[in-house]
């Protein structure tokens, strides 16, 4: 979003697009689509929008297991890393799987690189500092551990842990009065995070 760094300006962008939207739908040579995540979507909505009643035609693409086989598939075709494995006559993935595992480990730090920059840092640029104050660190956190780590109160820090949980950078864990954050394989890469809890 061009208002990312400013949620309340990219609320009024989205709000006024969905509007604008609404003005077009009288237009029978005008056809507006829009594309939006549902995370977005519920960020958007969040502090009340009247016009979305009016949003009467809209289809929530969601993946399946079904769906996600497909995308495999025509992946599998065009992936020049798993293909160059089997023109090498490296031996055949085990058992169903479709891809060989150092397929995964090759692809992974520049898929967490870019994953960690193009997507979470463009669309979160409030939480960077957050995150890059994790570099090294263990993948395994506490509100005790990030405290120190963040130098702010634990408190503090398991707000801003159950901020970077809610847009997928942590994954809660633990219970209510003992929570735990960790962090998925997607980003270890690309921060240099080492598996393990933090003492």
């Amino acid at each position: 979003m061009a208002f990312a760094e400013n949620p309340e300006l990219e609320n009024n962008a989205l709000r006024a697009l969905f509007r604008i939207y609404l003005d077009l739908l009288v237009l029978s040579n005008v056809k507006l689509k829009i594309f939006l995540r549902t995370d977005i979507w519920t960020r958007t909505t969040t502090q009340g929008f009247r016009e979305a009643s009016h949003i009467t035609r809209h289809v929530t693409i969601s993946w399946n297991r079904s769906s996600l086989l497909s995308l495999v598939v025509r992946r599998a075709v065009h992936n020049d890393v798993q293909v160059g494995r089997m023109e090498t006559g490296e031996p055949e993935p085990e058992g169903e799987q479709l891809f060989a595992r150092p397929s995964f480990k090759d692809a992974l730090p520049e898929v967490s690189k870019v994953r960690l920059e193009q997507t979470l840092y463009a669309e979160y640029p409030g939480q960077k500092a957050w995150i890059e104050k994790l570099r090294g660190a263990k993948t395994l956190q506490t509100p005790e551990t990030l405290s120190a780590i963040w130098q702010v109160s634990t408190e503090d820090a398991a707000a801003y842990a159950n901020n970077l949980a809610t847009i997928g950078f942590f994954e809660a864990r633990g219970t209510r009065q003992s929570p735990e954050y960790w962090v998925p394989f997607l980003y270890r890469d690309a921060l240099d995070l080492v598996q393990g809890a933090a003492d």
